[in-house]
């Protein structure tokens, strides 16, 4: 039986990075008076993207930030919302004074009330792509360019922090040729997998991993006789738990009984990953963001992989 390959969607909890095709409103459209629009020098950012503020957070420009989205993920909370995935809210916008806007809608229009805003208060408008890991490199160049910055110690760190995270990670410097073919997981109810096209997978083939699956598209859905057909060597499910501040493990990689337990769905089928004992899961808060967290992920995937090569 084929996977049932769905298109590339929206995670439950994340809201926005791959928006789903959902009708888009405005809320307040009836707009105040602005008030006095900044200095030319002063760059005020409205982060509408929650992969995008991940990306200027760790580029040492979080402090331009005035308004994020309704699912950031690494903001303060203070800071107000200016939408999700469904509504911009102009009034919160008009409020928070920008100079710069950054979205991600993909492949839909921005809504015309806004993009009027946008020219009427000369706002500044950015879309990120951000699908890919070669997206991810070349968004830290456009976001540089887009708000005029200089390259800081903080952005070289990262690009550099990128590249080494994503070089092969076997065995001196090679493939993991002993792991066997890996199944990423994004979801277990119903089974999802990260597939072809998804920078998860991209960044398990750069760090010399051998994906399970070799068709569909970024989120496909898999059914029980799917699995048995594909019977992965290994599973790694990328399942995040909640961000809780300071409280965050130093370590997101659960193995043995406590992932086995979060992944009852499988765990009772016969297939190598299963009989090997070869499960995972990655609950980093961020690992299903494309943006910058996928150094950490990379990092995560490999002490995984790692493990098990050795065995």
């Amino acid at each position: 039986m084929t996977p049932r390959a769905l298109v590339p969607q929206t995670f439950r909890w994340l809201g926005a990075w791959l928006a789903a095709c959902l009708g888009l409103t405005l809320t307040g459209c009836g707009e105040r008076a602005a008030a006095p629009t900044p200095a030319a020098s002063e760059v005020r950012i409205a982060v509408l993207s929650p992969a995008a503020a991940v990306m200027l957070r760790d580029i040492g420009q979080e402090h331009r930030i005035v308004a994020r989205h309704a699912f950031d993920l690494v903001l303060a909370r203070d800071l107000p919302v200016a939408g999700d995935q469904n509504t911009i809210d102009l009034e919160a916008l008009l409020r928070a004074r920008p100079t710069h806007i950054i979205t991600q809608w993909q492949s839909k229009s921005l809504p015309g009330p806004f993009t009027e805003a946008a020219a009427r208060h000369g706002w500044k408008v950015h879309e990120a792509n951000l699908l890919s890991v070669d997206d991810i490199d070349g968004e830290l160049a456009a976001l540089r360019d887009f708000l005029s910055l200089p390259v800081n110690e903080s952005a070289d760190h990262m690009r550099l922090r990128l590249r080494d995270a994503l070089k092969p990670r076997g065995p001196d410097g090679g493939p993991f040729r002993k792991v066997g073919r890996v199944l990423l997981l994004g979801a277990t109810e119903p089974v999802a997998a990260l597939g072809p096209g998804s920078c998860h997978q991209q960044v398990l083939e750069r760090i010399g991993g051998a994906p399970a699956l070799l068709s569909g598209n970024a989120w496909v859905e898999l059914s029980t006789e799917d699995l048995l057909r594909l019977k992965p060597d290994a599973i790694v499910a990328v399942l995040p738990r909640e961000r809780r501040g300071g409280d965050a493990p130093t370590s997101y990689v659960v193995r043995g009984d406590e992932a086995a337990s979060r992944l009852r769905a499988v765990m009772a089928l016969d297939i190598p990953a299963v009989t090997r004992g070869r499960v995972a899961v990655i609950d980093d808060p961020l690992a299903l963001l494309p943006s910058t967290s996928m150094a950490a992920f990379a990092d995560e995937l490999a002490e995984v992989m790692s493990a098990w090569e050795a065995e």
